[in-house]
């Protein structure tokens, strides 16, 4: 068992997500490793989360602290977007993806534009996908990953 707040204080972890096997080496992430997308931020507001901790197995556990207070948990990636949620998902290729669909108050009277994040083993933004045709308040996804080109379906 482990904390999944990190040191900001995000809250209502959402996306979970396992780096597969035969995941490209070199990266802060590895095989066997667990990603968790958190909505909520220190203060509990709905859509307002910005960070992605991971776990990993036989590592270090991050005890449990009290609501509203920083965390431990270890922060693989910090967007300038807010509120990810469960659309979190890998590719064999070393890419983490995470879709938002941010609040400004933390009420449903102003969830605005969602878009997908494309984010590399390291932690850093590759590119952000938006469009409201297609991206419009993205809560989940799948992935039919085929190794040299994947679907992915929000």
């Amino acid at each position: 068992m482990s904390s999944t707040i990190p040191g900001n204080g995000d809250l209502n972890p959402y996306g979970v997500a396992f780096v597969p096997q035969g995941f490209p080496g070199g990266g802060s992430i590895a095989p066997g490793d667990v990603l968790v997308s958190n909505f909520n931020n220190l203060n509990n507001l709905q859509g307002t989360g910005v960070t992605i901790i991971k776990l990993t197995p036989n590592g270090a556990v991050a005890p449990s602290v009290a609501a509203g207070s920083t965390g431990n948990a270890v922060t693989f990636f910090t967007s300038k977007l807010s509120g990810l949620t469960t659309a979190l998902g890998l590719l064999r290729g070393g890419f983490v993806l995470v879709e938002n669909v941010p609040t400004t108050d933390g009420t449903i009277n102003t969830i605005s534009q969602g878009a997908l994040q494309v984010i590399d083993r390291n932690g850093k933004v590759v590119q952000i996908l938006s469009n409201s045709t297609f991206l419009d308040s993205p809560w989940d996804l799948t992935i039919n990953d085929n190794g040299d080109q994947a679907q992915v379906f929000v």
